[in-house]
């Protein structure tokens, strides 16, 4: 498979069984607040956020990195209307050696639901499938190496390593 230059000027939308993962907009500030904001799911993320005005912020700030082509990142949000439960996204993008690093952040309340894999899943299909990546991986810290789960060994490479490991 080739690489691809990817079409900035339309964001894709990917869906799977229970969720839409669209581009993210300010009138979701609110529901990313929920999950920015609390201080057990940014434990090791950023910053916990305050405020919804902060938060609309972050999400000009993630929509110019992908106007700028340095990153793509969804809102996860469930289906069919249902609130913005997560973000998600491929960053760290090298265009010469084809790979780019996984993140995502996931409210409290959707997790051990598969929701989380559920969304990797669809974003690294597209990575692997659209985008032409040969290597998508993700740093993880704790017991939850969700880019190794979603991937499920599915031929391509995803890998995950825990916060700290070498990748010697």
């Amino acid at each position: 498979m080739t690489h691809r230059e990817y079409d900035w000027a339309n964001f894709p939308t990917l869906t799977t069984e229970r969720l839409v993962l669209r581009d993210p907009r300010a009138s979701d500030a609110a529901d990313v607040l929920v999950f920015r904001g609390d201080p057990e799911v940014q434990m090791f993320n950023d910053e916990v956020m305050t405020s919804v005005e902060e938060v609309t912020a972050f999400i000009e700030h993630l929509r110019a990195g992908v106007a700028e082509g340095r990153r793509l990142i969804w809102a996860a949000a469930l289906r069919p209307d249902g609130p913005v439960i997560g973000l998600m996204g491929l960053g760290d993008w090298s265009k010469h050696h084809r790979r780019a690093e996984a993140g995502y952040d996931l409210a409290r309340a959707y997790w051990g639901q598969g929701l989380g894999a559920e969304a990797v899943r669809a974003m690294l299909r597209y990575g692997f499938e659209t985008l032409g990546l040969h290597r998508i991986h993700a740093h993880h810290f704790g017991s939850n190496p969700l880019l190794h789960v979603a991937a499920g060994g599915g031929g391509k490479h995803a890998e995950c390593r825990a916060a700290g490991d070498s990748a010697d």
